[in-house]
């Protein structure tokens, strides 16, 4: 059994070949611990005072930020009939096209519709002159 520098007793001592240590009456004597950054006898590296280097906050000096508030559709507040809602307008449209709601509420109400063909182009190319009401 052999007794290391702190006095504790081992049935099997096993000691690196890199560490210094000499065995003089089945006492085990080691060099004390020292930090391998420095040097600085008592530490080692990670808990080193003088090679740890003490963490620095991140901080922020200055922050701009702006904001645009926009609708991504204009939309408008109507009265129609003594009724409101909100549409949807589609600036780039040269006629106005509603949903079947809105002519089935101004048919109700005794609004006059006619027919006719209207030439339209969409978007992808396709032309087309449907009959509208």
């Amino acid at each position: 059994m052999e007794k290391n520098i702190l006095g504790n007793h081992n049935s099997t001592f096993a000691s690196p070949s890199c560490m210094q240590s000499q065995n003089i009456n089945n006492i085990v004597y080691r060099s004390p611990v020292s930090c391998y950054g420095c040097g600085n006898p008592g530490f080692i590296k990670a808990k080193c005072p003088k090679c740890s280097l003490k963490k620095e906050r991140a901080s922020v000096n200055a922050i701009q930020m702006f904001t645009c508030v926009t609708s991504p559709v204009p939309l408008f507040d109507i009265e129609v009939y003594e009724a409101t809602g909100t549409v949807c307008a589609d600036t780039g449209a040269s006629q106005s096209v509603d949903g079947e709601l809105m002519f089935k509420f101004l048919k109700n109400r005794g609004q006059k519709f006619t027919e006719l063909y209207l030439p339209m182009c969409l978007a992808d190319g396709q032309q087309s002159t449907p009959l509208v009401q």
